[in-house]
């Protein structure tokens, strides 16, 4: 190659050298890079939870309340009704132990709240004072407290007016010295005779009903028979309930008696209880009922009437203790009649 040639070349080979440099420098220091862009993470927002507010039948409701409450409403119910009758408070706690309740008194408190607000004052009334005979600060039930006395209901007994004193007609006026005109015969009238007044109406004997009855659970039942006016048939005309205090001996007293009041010896009584046992009155001594029978179940186990040709009364729901599964020892006493409707 000619040295001219050489020139040429090696001059171009510079030139792009350093066309090259100085596009670099340019860019390195004219035109440098951007920076990238930062990566912002911002965290979600989290939900917030708003506190929840108690409602208004909520806030009505006591904060404490026995579990066992509903499962012995019934119990609770029956032992307030009979302190209230009996004032009993010691017998009530035994009422209450054998429930196996927490705390007694406030189940009661809260029951007698319960009752109160339904409008039932006399409930509310026998459960609130048996409460608070227990302990219990009344509160709001302070309206509803009671003092508890026993009452002893006498059956009304009829007692004999004295006899009146008959009035004596007054003496026939003396006859005067005056003369007297002469009588004219008259024919003689004739009157026919009276009849005799009807005798009175036998008056039916009172039934004696002792009303401690209706406060068991269940309550003892008399369910009268279907008869018509002028129809014989046996007619109950006394119950009287036994406790335990009382010296209730687990016996169903059982006297049958004719329309004179005297004893029926010899007359049937039926018992059921699953099955049918048929007894009959008869003397025993120093006792003046007929028939004696064992009980050895829970209320509502019995049914009791007068068999034979004649309707009979039928009494029902008797058994042991005071309330359903209660086994204390308890009497009933049952009188018949032969009456006529």
């Amino acid at each position: 190659m000619s040295s001219p040639g050489k020139s040429l070349f090696w001059g171009a080979l510079l030139g792009a050298a350093l066309g090259v440099l100085l596009g670099l420098g340019l860019a390195r220091v004219i035109w440098p890079a951007a920076a990238p862009l930062p990566t912002v993470t911002a965290p979600l927002p989290t939900a917030t939870t708003l506190p929840t507010q108690p409602s208004a039948a909520t806030s009505l409701l006591p904060t404490t309340v026995d579990t066992a409450e509903t499962g012995h409403e019934q119990a609770l119910l029956t032992i307030g009704a009979l302190y209230a009758l009996d004032g009993d408070l010691e017998r009530a706690r035994q009422r209450l132990a054998g429930l196996r309740l927490a705390e007694p008194g406030k189940a009661l408190a809260a029951l007698a709240l319960r009752y109160a607000a339904a409008g039932s004052r006399q409930v509310a009334t026998d459960l609130a004072t048996l409460a608070a005979a227990l302990g219990v600060e009344p509160g709001d039930l302070l309206a509803y407290v009671a003092t508890a006395t026993p009452t002893a209901t006498a059956q009304p007994t009829a007692t004999p007016l004295p006899p009146t004193a008959t009035p004596t007609p007054p003496p026939p006026p003396t006859p005067t010295s005056l003369p007297l005109p002469s009588p004219t015969r008259r024919p003689a009238t004739q009157v026919p005779p009276t009849a005799p007044p009807p005798p009175p109406a036998a008056t039916p004997r009172p039934l004696e009903w002792d009303r401690r009855v209706d406060l068991l659970s269940p309550p003892v039942r008399l369910v009268e028979a279907s008869v018509t006016p002028g129809q014989w048939y046996w007619r109950l005309v006394r119950l009287q309930w036994q406790s335990a205090r009382d010296g209730g001996n687990t016996i169903l007293y059982v006297q049958a008696l004719n329309d004179k009041g005297q004893p029926a010896w010899g007359q049937q009584v039926i018992v059921e209880n699953g099955g049918r046992t048929l007894l009959f009155t008869e003397p025993k001594a120093g006792q003046e009922y007929g028939v004696n029978f064992p009980m050895a179940s829970t209320l509502n186990s019995y049914l009791v009437y007068i068999g034979g040709d004649l309707p009979s009364d039928r009494v029902t729901g008797l058994g042991l203790g005071e309330w359903l599964g209660s086994t204390d020892h308890t009497s009933f006493f049952l009188v018949f009649q032969r009456t006529k409707k």
